[in-house]
């Protein structure tokens, strides 16, 4: 799906409240993701490894985290280097990512449909 975008670092689609879908890939090598005040519906996609910002505030996601788990080793531990994540006002469920380097103290957790409805960074 994103062979022709290997490269790509940067990706800003926000602000457009037309794009609709749910993201279920990234390109591997993004860096920042912002897909905020956007219609993406779903949940949180698989996470690049490098990925260092992540933008989602009010896209519409009203289901869970892909690889979110509760207890050491879950969450977002291959995602080491991500720094900032917004997923506020949405509507998002399950467990909550936790661990992982630089996110030490995050901890687990549960959603329960009112996680992702403040500004949330690690």
């Amino acid at each position: 799906m994103w062979a022709w975008a290997l490269r790509l670092r940067h990706l800003d689609v926000s602000l457009c409240p037309l794009l609709a879908g749910p993201f279920t890939l990234l390109p591997p090598g993004l860096l920042h993701l912002n897909a905020s005040f956007t219609a993406l519906g779903g949940g949180v996609p698989p996470l690049p490894a490098d990925l260092l910002t992540l933008d989602l505030l009010a896209a519409g996601l009203e289901q869970g985290i892909a690889g979110a788990k509760e207890g050491p080793g879950g969450g977002w531990a291959s995602v080491g280097r991500l720094s900032y994540v917004d997923v506020g006002s949405n509507a998002l469920t399950g467990p909550m990512p936790g661990g992982g380097r630089g996110m030490e103290g995050a901890g687990g957790g549960d959603l329960g449909g009112g996680w992702g409805r403040g500004r949330e960074q690690a």
